[in-house]
C-alpha cells in the first residue's frame, strides 16, 4: 500500500485524534501549573507571613526575657528610689526605642515599683493573668491579646521571671502590626493575609474596623486547615490557613481567584486556536509532499541499508536512478549527495585503517571537519600509536641500558655487602673482645674501689688512734714535768739533809768522848744525803732526757697524725676518682653492648641489602629480556618521520 493511502486510512485520524488529546491535554496541564503555581505563591507567601510572625514572637519573649534577666531586686529598689527614678527612665528609653506601650517591674504583690510610664508606678496588677501566671510557676508568659482601654486597640502582653523571683512583663500595641509583619500587598497585589485570634475574631486584618468589632468572626475559616476557597465580601479568594505553633493564632494567607479564572479562559482560547490552525498546516503540508516524497525515500531506505550491512559500493542500487538522484538540488538531493559523501568518507576512514591494521603509520588523515569523530579519533590512533611505539622503543632501549647498569650496580652493591658483612663480622668479634676487656676492668674497678674503701677506713682508724697517742704523749710530757719538780725537791731535802749532817757533825766534835756516836750517824746522815743527792741529780738529768725525748715523740706524733689527715683525704679524693671510675666503666660497658646489639643489626641489614641485590640483578637480567621482546614487537611498526 502506497504512503498516500496509508497516511488517509491510518495517519490522518491519528494525527487529527492527537492534535485534539494534545489540545486537551495542554490545557489541562496548563490549568493545573496555573494552580500549582498560584498554590506555590500562596504558600510561599503563607510561609513568609508565618516567618515574620514567627520572628516577632521569638524577638519579643528574648526581649522581655533579657529584661527580666537583667532587672535588678525590688527590695532593693525599695530602698533606693533615685534607683527606682533611673530604672523607670531606662524602661522609658527602651519603650520608645522598641515602641512598647508599657513595660513595668512589679513586686511580689503585683505593684509596680518602676514603669516605662510614670503614671503607671504604683497601680496594682495582682489580678492581671500575666502577673499570676509567673506566680504561679511560670518562667514566660504570653497572655491573649485584649484591647487596649485608651485607644481600642489590640494589645499584647508578655511576662517574664526575674532571678529575684518579681515579675517583669512589657505590652506591645498591635495596631501597626498588619502593616509591618501581615501586610505584603507592595509585592502581591492581589494577596490578603490576616491573622485570627484563638476565638476567630479578627486580631490584625487589613479592615481596621474587623478588630475592634468582636461581631465580625470568622467561625467557618477556624475550623478548616491547608488549602482553603473563601469569601471576603463579594471577592473570592484561595489560600492557605494554618496555626501559628508558638501563639496559637490562625494565620490566613490568599490570593485573588479571578486572575486564576482570567488566566486559565485565555489559556483554552489560545491552545484551541493553535490547535486548530496546526491541525489544517500540518494535513495540508503532508498531502503535498508524500507524493513527492515517497519514491526517493524507498532509493535512500536501500542505500542505507546497503551500508548497514558494510556495502560501501551500493550493489543493491542501480546506478541511474542513484545518479538522477544525486544531481537533484532539493532536500532529497542532498540527502543522497550526503549520504554519497558518507561513502567516499568511510572508504577513506577504512583505508587509513587498513594500513594502520598492517603496521604503516605513515600515512596522511586528514578529517572531514571539526566533527568527525571518526577520522579525529583515527587521526589521534595514528599519531598517539606513533608516539607511543616511538616512546616504546626508546623506553626500551633506556630500560636496557639501564638495566645493564643496574645489574652491574647490583653486583658491586651485593660485593661491597659482602665485604662490608665480613668487616662488621670482625668489628663484631673486636667489639666482643673489647666488651669482655671493659668487663674485666669494671670487676677490677669494683674490686679495687671496695679495697680503697676500706683502706680509707682503716687510714682513718690509724688516724684516730695517732690522735691518741699525741694526747697521751702530752700528757707524759706534763708527768715528767711534775716529777722533774719532785726531784728537784728531793735534790734540796739532800742538800739540807747535808747541811744538817755537817752541823751535826761539828757538834759532835765540839761533844768529844760524848758526841762520837752521834758524828758516826751524822756521817751516815750526809752519805745518805750526798747518795740521795746524786741520785736525785742522776734521776732529773735522767728525766730532763726523757722529757725532751717525749717532746719530740710528741712533734713527730703530730707530723704523723698531720701526714695521717693528708693521707684520708687523699684516700677521700681517690675513693671519690674510683667511685668515677666504676661508674664510667658502667656506661663504657653499657656502650659496648649497645653498639655489639647496633653492629648486630647492622650485620642483619647488610645480610638483608645483599639479598636484594642480588634478587635486584636477576630482575634486571628479566627486564632484559622483556625489553628486547619488546623491542622486537615493536620493529613490526613502520612509523612517520
Amino acid at each position: 500500500m502506497q504512503i498516500k493511502g496509508q497516511f488517509i486510512r491510518c495517519v490522518l485520524p491519528v494525527i487529527l485524534v492527537g492534535l485534539l488529546g494534545v489540545t486537551l491535554f495542554s490545557t489541562q496541564e496548563s490549568s493545573q501549573q496555573i494552580n500549582q503555581l498560584n498554590e506555590v505563591k500562596v504558600r510561599s507567601s503563607h510561609a513568609l507571613l508565618v516567618k515574620n510572625l514567627s520572628n516577632w514572637y521569638f524577638l519579643n519573649t528574648q526581649l522581655a526575657t533579657s529584661l527580666a534577666q537583667n532587672a535588678p531586686d525590688v527590695s532593693r529598689l525599695k530602698q533606693s528610689p533615685d534607683d527606682t527614678v533611673a530604672l523607670s527612665a531606662n524602661l522609658t528609653r527602651f519603650a520608645t526605642n522598641y515602641h512598647l506601650r508599657n513595660a513595668a517591674l512589679l513586686d511580689h504583690n503585683g505593684i509596680a515599683i518602676a514603669a516605662s510610664n510614670p503614671e503607671r508606678v504604683g497601680s496594682d496588677y495582682s489580678k492581671m493573668n500575666y502577673f499570676n501566671e509567673i506566680k504561679q510557676g511560670a518562667e514566660l508568659y504570653v497572655a491573649p491579646p485584649r484591647l487596649s482601654r485608651i485607644d481600642g486597640k489590640p494589645l499584647l502582653t508578655i511576662s517574664a521571671r526575674t532571678r529575684f523571683d518579681d515579675v517583669l512583663f512589657i505590652s506591645l500595641p498591635l495596631g501597626e502590626f498588619y502593616n509591618r509583619y501581615i501586610n505584603i500587598t507592595e509585592q502581591d497585589k492581589d494577596n490578603l493575609s490576616f491573622i485570627l485570634n484563638s476565638d476567630c475574631t479578627p486580631l490584625a486584618h487589613p479592615n481596621s474596623e474587623l478588630v475592634r468589632d468582636k461581631s465580625q468572626q470568622y467561625y467557618s475559616l477556624c475550623k478548616q486547615s491547608g488549602f482553603i476557597d473563601w469569601q471576603e465580601g463579594v471577592q473570592p479568594y484561595t489560600g492557605w490557613i494554618e496555626k501559628e505553633a508558638n501563639t496559637g493564632w490562625i494565620v490566613i494567607s490568599g490570593s485573588k481567584q479571578s486572575p486564576i479564572i482570567m488566566a486559565k479562559e485565555r489559556m483554552i482560547y489560545s491552545n484551541l486556536a493553535i490547535a486548530l490552525l496546526t491541525a489544517i498546516v500540518v494535513l495540508s503540508v503532508l498531502i503535498l509532499l508524500i507524493n513527492h516524497i515517497s519514491a526517493k525515500i524507498h532509493l535512500l531506505v536501500a542505500a542505507i541499508d546497503d551500508l548497514a550491512k558494510g556495502d560501501i559500493e551500493l550493489q543493491s542500487i542501480a546506478k541511474t536512478p542513484w545518479v538522477k538522484l544525486l544531481n537533484r538540488e532539493d532536500e532529497l538531493g542532498q540527502i543522497a549527495n550526503a549520504l554519497q559523501r558518507l561513502i567516499k568518507v568511510q572508504k577513506n576512514h577504512i583505508s587509513h585503517a587498513g594500513d594502520i591494521a598492517n603496521g604503516n603509520l605513515t600515512g596522511n588523515i586528514v578529517p572531514c571537519s571539526s566533527v568527525d569523530k571518526l577520522g579525529l579519533s583515527l587521526k589521534k590512533m595514528q599519531s598517539d600509536l606513533n608516539q607511543i611505539i616511538a616512546n616504546v622503543i626508546n623506553k626500551a632501549g633506556v630500560i636496557d641500558n639501564s638495566s645493564v647498569q643496574l645489574a652491574q650496580h647490583g653486583n658491586l652493591v651485593a660485593d661491597g655487602t659482602s665485604i662490608q658483612a665480613r668487616s662488621i663480622e670482625s668489628t663484631s668479634a673486636a667489639m666482643n673482645q673489647i666488651e669482655s676487656q671493659i668487663t674485666l676492668n669494671s670487676d677490677s674497678v669494683s674490686s679495687l674501689h671496695s679495697h680503697s674503701q676500706q683502706a680509707l677506713s682503716e687510714a682513718k682508724l690509724g688516724l684516730v688512734s695517732m690522735e691518741k697517742l699525741t694526747q697521751s704523749m702530752q700528757e707524759i710530757a706534763h708527768s715528767g714535768a711534775r716529777i722533774e719538780q719532785i726531784m728537784a725537791d728531793i735534790t734540796q731535802i739532800a742538800s739540807q739533809t747535808n747541811l744538817i749532817s755537817l752541823n751535826a757533825a761539828i757538834e759532835a766534835a765540839r761533844a768529844g768522848e760524848h758526841g762520837r756516836g752521834f758524828s758516826v750517824v751524822a756521817e751516815e746522815v750526809r752519805n745518805l744525803a750526798l747518795r740521795s743527792s746524786e741520785a736525785a741529780e742522776r734521776s732529773s738529768i735522767l728525766i730532763k732526757e726523757i722529757i725532751s725525748k717525749i717532746s719530740t715523740g710528741e712533734h713527730d706524733s703530730l707530723k704523723s697524725a698531720a701526714t695521717f689527715n693528708r693521707i684520708v683525704n687523699q684516700m677521700n679524693e681517690t675513693a671519690q676518682q674510683m667511685s668515677l671510675v666504676a661508674q664510667g666503666t658502667e656506661e663504657h660497658t653499657a656502650a659496648a653492648i649497645e653498639l655489639n646489639q647496633g653492629l648486630h643489626n647492622i650485620d642483619s641489614v647488610i645480610h638483608s641489602t645483599a639479598q636484594t641485590a642480588v634478587e635486584t640483578v636477576n630482575q634486571c637480567h628479566q627486564l632484559m629480556e622483556s625489553s628486547s621482546s619488546l623491542q622486537e614487537a615493536c620493529a613490526h611498526f613502520k612509523l612517520s618521520a
